[in-house]
């Protein structure tokens, strides 16, 4: 089965980012049978130890990792870990101006900035 998982912050800096979240959804959707992103996080009402082993299950079953990361997220930083340990590929995106983090410029499985 074909599984995205698009990453990034949900909490930082009080920016709404429900909007682009909802969008990278839609361009996600047809190019896999599931698609989670940070709007899935925000509905999961588990403890902090299930919210973490779901994110890391999620991650090690995705074909491809999309990680918004335009503002700070440590969340999305285990992310990526997860998915340089599995051998998920990793595609970043970062609005224009963006401090990206050099770890994860340096990350092996990166396949693309945007």
């Amino acid at each position: 089965m074909q599984q995205i998982v698009i990453t990034g912050a949900v909490t930082s800096g009080g920016a709404d980012r429900t909007g682009l979240y909802s969008t990278l959804v839609e361009i996600c959707q047809p190019h896999a049978e599931k698609v989670y992103s940070p709007l899935d996080v925000i509905k999961f009402k588990g403890t902090n130890e299930e919210r973490y082993q779901r994110a890391v299950r999620l991650v090690e079953s995705a074909n491809l990792l999309v990680a918004e990361s335009s503002l700070p997220s440590t969340g999305q930083g285990i992310d990526i870990q997860e998915a340089n340990r599995n051998n998920v590929p990793i595609l970043i995106l970062a609005e224009k101006g963006s401090k990206v983090s050099g770890l994860t410029l340096g990350s092996p499985m990166l396949k693309e900035l945007i």
